[in-house]
This record gives C-alpha cells, sequence and structure tokens, in this order.
C-alpha cells in the first residue's frame, strides 16, 4: 500500500513508499512514537517529530481501486516540504 508522510501544517507530501504490511506502522502512530527521517547522506534533508495520526483513503476510477495511507507527523524540525517530492 502507499503510505503518504506530510507534516500537520502543511498539506503537501514530503515522502511516500510502497509497503506490503502496514500494521507496523498503524502501531507507531497508535503509540505517537519518534519520527526520524534522513533523506539524503549528509542529513540536510530531514524530518524530526511525532507520528501523530493517519488518514485511509480508497479511490475509485471506474473499475480501478487504489488504497492508500497518509501519516500526519506532528514536526519539530522539517527541511524537505520544499522539496516537492524531487526525490520520486
Amino acid at each position: 500500500m502507499l503510505v503518504n508522510f506530510r507534516d500537520q501544517k502543511n498539506p503537501n507530501f514530503f515522502y511516500r513508499q510502497d509497503y506490503a504490511d502496514i500494521s507496523k506502522i498503524l502501531l507507531l502512530v497508535k503509540a505517537k512514537a519518534l519520527f526520524s527521517l534522513y533523506l539524503d547522506p549528509e542529513g540536510e534533508k530531514r524530518v524530526f517529530g511525532h507520528f501523530d495520526q493517519c488518514d485511509y483513503t480508497i479511490e475509485i476510477n471506474n473499475n480501478d481501486v487504489r488504497e492508500s495511507l497518509t501519516v500526519i507527523i506532528e514536526c519539530d524540525e522539517n527541511t524537505v516540504n520544499d522539496l516537492k517530492l524531487e526525490f520520486f
């Protein structure tokens, strides 16, 4: 399932990835666990915070059904919001 990550204060996704099993992510959200994401070796593109909540979405377009999960992070520090998903 596609999992999108976004800052609580910004509707744009800063990261997305496909996961075969999202149960661990749901447990992290439930526990409001710490979140650290480094998108480059130098650590300049990073996000720190806590898992806050998630939204489950089902999109139906003709016969095509697509599920996704949006995980919202309460960010303490976010240096990637302006990347506009350039790394995808």
